[in-house]
């Protein structure tokens, strides 16, 4: 479809769109989740005001900082459901920018997501995608946030989602050996589940001398020395593995501290 060419941001370069459409232009209209049932990742989506071109909207969405777990990127919308989601919750009018894209240097190649999530799912207008004039290679909201294929113009906005992966609680499953001496050094294998990423590796709450992480069900630690008190029996704590961004540790699993004298036998 032929568009009006905007020239609002001619003058602008990356970082100058940064700054006018994050900045006072720029409107977070979004405050509530979408999670999508096929792979269970969780998204927020933000309208965002300032004209800006595709490629512009496609660099700047992914040079805006999220939280560990995150990404930020042109709104990617596969579903139905999703597409509602996004209509209901930020009202927007068309104009804006999706994250759909072909690239015109392979011929004959179909629409593709920034992401690379299967184009499967489509809500083009009456006679979209036309390619007018044989440039149209990026998706944008038309009238009742339907889709339309357009050139790389300047454009009111771009829908920005913030995309999260649910961290996975790590799980310990066991330790070996499952006891040293109190004076800390022995060498363990921690054996588990979703280690990938681990921040941190404790002893009854205190931090291992050191730990690496081999794969997400192993790790090897050297264990910090015990302050407490240590009957002939030993001093039994929970061994615990905390996930990177996150505060949840793993299930806890068990290392026993014994006297000096009782480990040397």
């Amino acid at each position: 479809m032929n568009r009006t060419f905007h020239r609002g941001l001619a003058a602008l370069g990356a970082a100058g769109i940064a700054a006018t459409v994050l900045g006072t232009t720029g409107t977070a209209q979004a405050d509530t989740t979408f999670t999508n049932p096929a792979n269970g990742h969780t998204s927020t989506y933000a309208a965002v005001g300032g004209y800006v071109t595709w490629a512009d909207a496609r660099d700047v969405a992914a040079a805006t900082p999220a939280s560990a777990g995150c990404t930020n990127h042109l709104a990617v919308l596969t579903s139905e459901a999703e597409k509602s989601f996004v209509d209901d919750t930020l009202g927007l009018q068309g104009g804006y920018w999706l994250g759909g894209v072909r690239d015109r240097s392979a011929e004959g190649a179909p629409f593709t997501w920034v992401t690379g999530e299967a184009f499967d799912y489509t809500n083009w207008d009456a006679g979209e995608p036309n390619d007018y004039l044989g440039s149209e290679d990026y998706v944008q909201l038309a009238a009742g946030n339907r889709w339309n294929d357009i050139y790389d113009s300047y454009q009111p906005g771009y829908v920005l989602e913030t995309e999260c992966v649910p961290l996975q609680r790590a799980v310990v499953t066991g330790v070996t050996p499952a006891s040293g001496s109190r004076s800390g050094g022995t060498s363990v294998t921690i054996t588990g589940e979703h280690f990938t990423g681990a921040k941190q590796v404790t002893f009854g709450g205190v931090a291992a001398t050191s730990y690496a992480v081999v794969s997400d069900t192993e790790i090897t630690a050297t264990t910090p020395a015990y302050s407490g008190a240590v009957s002939k029996k030993g001093r039994t704590v929970q061994l615990r593995v905390q996930t990177k961004g996150s505060n949840v540790k793993s299930k806890a699993a068990r290392f026993t501290y014994i006297a000096d004298a009782a480990a040397r036998r």
